[in-house]
């Protein structure tokens, strides 16, 4: 048990039962996932959750926003007449950045 609130604590309290398991497998300490899940569930340990990812837009700024030409009049007659754009931000080590 000591051993599990051990490395419960060494990982930021955000381990779950199948990795916790590996990681007490790996220290020598040969135990069953059911096991953890007892052990962890009898002495409330459970991990923390952090939120996948931060919220990042400011929609209540003062700054000028991009006139609405097309007024969502995508209809045309011939091709060239409206072209649209968007930008994607790509920063490497970030899963996922769009602005």
């Amino acid at each position: 048990m000591s051993k599990l609130v051990e490395c419960f604590n060494g990982t930021v309290q955000t381990y779950g039962v199948p990795r916790l398991t590996t990681e007490l497998n790996e220290l020598e300490e040969h135990v069953n996932h059911k096991r953890v899940a007892r052990l962890k569930r009898e002495n409330d340990i459970y991990p923390k959750q952090y939120k996948g990812f931060v919220i990042t837009t400011d929609s209540s700024h003062g700054k000028p926003v991009a006139e609405n030409l097309l007024n969502r009049n995508f209809t045309v007659d011939k091709p060239n007449q409206i072209w649209v754009s968007d930008i994607t931000y790509s920063v490497p080590g970030i899963r996922h950045l769009h602005g």
